[in-house]
C-alpha cells in the first residue's frame, strides 16, 4: 500500500453504490506485545512501514495531534475504532494498551488530562516530553522489539520484574527523558536517545534488589488479577492502593520525616 494515497478519513471512498468502503490496512502489522503501551505499538506500525509518528498517524487521524498529548491517557474512542480498521486489531485489544483500564483498580478514576493518582505525568509540550514520566529498562530494549510498557508508567515501579535490575528514567549522558516516538533504530544503536543519540539500551545499569522487585510484583499482580489479600482478607486492589498513597503522603510530610528519623535512631540504637 502506498500511505501517500490513503484516506484522512476512517473510511476509504465510496463505491459506485454511494457506501463507504473501510480503509485498506497497513501491510505490516506487528502483533501487540504483552503489557506494551498504545504509544509504543504505534510506533513500531510506523517503523514497520518507514515513516515518522507523526507522518504515519496522520494517515489514519488526519491533522489531529495524536502525540501532542499523553496519549496512553487520551486517545479517544472513535480514534481506537479507526486504528483498528486499519489494522485488524479489535477496539478491546487496543482499549487495553492504555492508562484508563485500570480505573476502579489503581485508582477511582484515570484522568485524560491532568494528573492522576500513581501514574508518572509527562509533561508534554508539543511532542516533546519534559517530564520524566516513562521509564525504561536497558536490558528489555536490548531483548524485546517493544519501547514501553504499563508498569513503566506507574509511580511505585523501581524495578524491572523479568530481568530484576532497577529502571531508569533518562538519558544518563544528557539526562533527557525517554522519549521513544521520537527515535529510532540506527547505526548509532537499537534505542537512540532522542535528545542526544547514545543507545539506551546499552545504559549501565544495577540490580534491584529482591525486596523491591517482589513487592512490585505483588502490586502489579493485584492489578492484572484485578483481587489481591490485605491481612490474610481478600480485597478488591482500590483500597490497597489507596491506603499506600495515603501512607506514601503521611511519610513524605515534615510529621512523617520526623518519624522515620525518630524511628531510625530507635533502630540503630537496638543493633
Amino acid at each position: 500500500m502506498d500511505p501517500s494515497k490513503s484516506a484522512k478519513a476512517p473510511g476509504g471512498p465510496p463505491d459506485r453504490e454511494g457506501v463507504a468502503r473501510p480503509p485498506p490496512r497497513w501491510v505490516a502489522r506487528p502483533s501487540p506485545l504483552r503489557h506494551e503501551l498504545l504509544s509504543s505499538w504505534l510506533h513500531r506500525l510506523a517503523l514497520a512501514h518507514g515513516l515518522k509518528d507523526h507522518t504515519f498517524c496522520r494517515h489514519m487521524f488526519g491533522r489531529q495531534g495524536i502525540w501532542t498529548r499523553d496519549l496512553d491517557r487520551s486517545f479517544s474512542g472513535t480514534n481506537q475504532a479507526t486504528l483498528g480498521l486499519w489494522t485488524g486489531v479489535s477496539d478491546t485489544r487496543i482499549a487495553s494498551m492504555m492508562l484508563p483500564r485500570w480505573a476502579g483498580r489503581l485508582s477511582e478514576a484515570v484522568n485524560a488530562h491532568g494528573n492522576s493518582d500513581w501514574i508518572l505525568p509527562m509533561g508534554v509540550f508539543h511532542r516533546v516530553r519534559r517530564r520524566h514520566g516513562l521509564l525504561f529498562c536497558p536490558v528489555c530494549l536490548t531483548d524485546s522489539p517493544g519501547d514501553a510498557y504499563w508498569p513503566w508508567r506507574m509511580a511505585w515501579s523501581t524495578a524491572c520484574i523479568r530481568h530484576r535490575v532497577l529502571l531508569q528514567d533518562r538519558c544518563p549522558r544528557c539526562e533527557s527523558p525517554y522519549m521513544p516516538h521520537r527515535s529510532a533504530p540506527s547505526l548509532f544503536g537499537r534505542s537512540p536517545c532522542a535528545t542526544c543519540g547514545v543507545d539506551l539500551s546499552k545504559s549501565p545499569f544495577e540490580q534491584a534488589r529482591t525486596d523491591d522487585w517482589m513487592f512490585q510484583e505483588r502490586l502489579q499482580s493485584a492489578l492484572l488479577r484485578g483481587r489481591t489479600a490485605i491481612m490474610g482478607t481478600p480485597h478488591f486492589p482500590l483500597p490497597l492502593f489507596l491506603g499506600l498513597r495515603a501512607l506514601a503522603t503521611a511519610l513524605l510530610s515534615r510529621a512523617g520525616e520526623e518519624l522515620v528519623q525518630r524511628l531510625t535512631v530507635l533502630m540503630r540504637a537496638q543493633n
